[in-house]
């Protein structure tokens, strides 16, 4: 069986925790042949500035998870000593998956949440807001979809891309601060060198704690357009001028 595979190759396979109580379990015998661990959800800060920048995951859904840290809570996270859940602990969030709770045909997970960005960046424009919150309903169930759907209500408020890149001074500005976030993961997602320099004009329009949100995630190790940003003039200038925005807290 070794020879099958090229030397070094490591041999992984998953399944579903037994405690989902999805009929995913090992025998045994069957557990005596492999290793088995158990992986934890990825939290708010890996999903997304591991996955969902690089993945151009719909800036709606990236500041809406920016701010629902609760998204990203296990069913095992509630559990008593017992391994039990409580109805109270149950109630206390509606948006995740909770074994026996047959009310819940849809809830987020990383896959729904890729999924229910795939719905809006496919109907956002074409049809009405009802249309998408019940798709939305469909994909990571009714208490997440009507709390996304507050932020989708802000798509409005947004400049168009082309505006900025163009007209840096005088694009849209939103005036609520949770708009501007929003544009901000945009622009993580999808920044190119060739505009780099329009959209350091047009950041330095936003609030000063917006900012520093924008150059706190760009110069991060992990992030996947860190050179785009950090070799950039305006950027290194404006950096420069604001230090204390990416100085990390000293304790």
């Amino acid at each position: 069986e070794r020879d099958r595979h090229p030397e070094g190759s490591i041999i992984f396979a998953t399944t579903n925790n037994a405690l989902e109580k999805l009929g995913d379990m090992l025998m045994p015998h069957h557990r005596n042949r492999l290793i088995v661990v158990n992986m934890r959800n990825a939290t708010q800060e890996e999903w997304i500035e591991n996955f969902a920048y690089k993945a151009n995951i719909h800036p709606s859904v990236i500041s809406w998870t920016s701010e629902h840290p609760e998204l990203f809570q296990s069913f095992t996270d509630l559990m008593d000593e017992k391994g039990e859940i409580s109805q109270a602990n149950r109630q206390s969030n509606r948006m995740i998956y909770i074994p026996g709770d047959v009310d819940r045909e849809s809830f987020v997970t990383g896959r729904s949440l890729e999924a229910a960005s795939d719905v809006i960046y496919a109907l956002e424009g074409r049809v009405t807001d009802k249309v998408i919150t019940s798709s939305l309903i469909g994909t990571i169930g009714a208490a997440a979809a009507q709390s996304l759907s507050t932020y989708l209500a802000m798509i409005n408020d947004l400049p168009k891309l082309n505006d900025i890149k163009a007209s840096p001074h005088t694009a849209l500005v939103p005036t609520s601060t949770a708009a501007a976030c929003m544009i901000v993961h945009r622009t993580l997602s999808i920044i190119e060198r060739n505009w780099m320099d329009s959209w350091m004009d047009y950041l330095v329009r936003l609030p000063k704690t917006v900012q520093g949100m924008f150059a706190m995630t760009a110069k991060k190790e992990n992030y996947h357009k860190r050179s785009v940003v950090m070799t950039n003039g305006k950027f290194q200038a404006w950096a420069l001028a604001n230090n204390y925005l990416t100085t990390n807290d000293k304790v």
